[in-house]
């Protein structure tokens, strides 16, 4: 079977700690969401309802990490190898300006590759070693980095990926975010200059 269930999770064919990574992850953007909106409650009161609402796509933008796993899982127990045409070299580029601490920004990109590989990114041509996924937050873009580009450094059979960027207060300043996805060379996805405000959200999943 794909799934050992034990005590604390599951066991995904040795890819436990890239499990518990998202997880994590998970937690993260759970505080990140929480504390933007404890961060505008002096000036604007919490609404439950907007509140839950978002916090529903939080959980629902790490599903597709998890789905991911358990192919990749079923991929190995059945032995398959695939052809050159199912591998496939990926670049990401992600801008985000004009963001503040109380806003809320959450970019994942995971992905497998042929070779059972756990090094596989780069990130402004920095290699991350033994790091399936990344992510990236609105600490990220709050400093004098306001772009990343994130590259695959082997090709890559499997690659998933969630957005999602939200302003809290009415009366919050609004926020762009760009967002463009290459496949082999071949530009799929170019959102460009997306203007966030408290009525208007960023949120997608991409699969390649």
């Amino acid at each position: 079977m794909c799934l050992n269930f034990f005590w604390i999770g599951v066991e995904i064919d040795g890819l436990l700690i890239t499990y518990y990574d998202w997880i994590a992850i998970l937690m993260r953007d759970l505080y990140s969401l929480w504390h933007s909106y404890c961060f505008s409650v002096k000036k604007h009161p919490i609404n439950i309802t907007s509140f839950m609402k978002n916090l529903k796509k939080v959980l629902f933008s790490i599903l597709p990490v998890l789905m991911l796993t358990l192919v990749v899982s079923c991929k190995k127990d059945s032995n398959e190898t695939p052809g050159d045409s199912e591998n496939k070299n990926i670049k990401f580029t992600v801008t985000v300006d004009g963001v503040e601490e109380q806003d809320y920004v959450s970019f994942v990109f995971v992905g497998a590759s042929s070779n059972n590989s756990n090094t596989i990114w780069k990130v402004n041509g920095v290699t991350k070693n033994n790091e399936t996924g990344i992510s990236l937050g609105e600490n990220d873009f709050l400093g004098g980095t306001k772009t990343y580009v994130i590259e695959s450094i082997t090709p890559l059979k499997l690659v998933t990926t969630s957005q999602q960027c939200l302003n809290p207060g009415a009366t919050n300043p609004s926020f762009k975010v760009s967002f463009k996805t290459e496949v082999n060379g071949v530009v799929v996805t170019d959102d460009k200059d997306f203007v966030v405000t408290a009525t208007s959200d960023y949120t997608h999943k991409y699969d390649y």
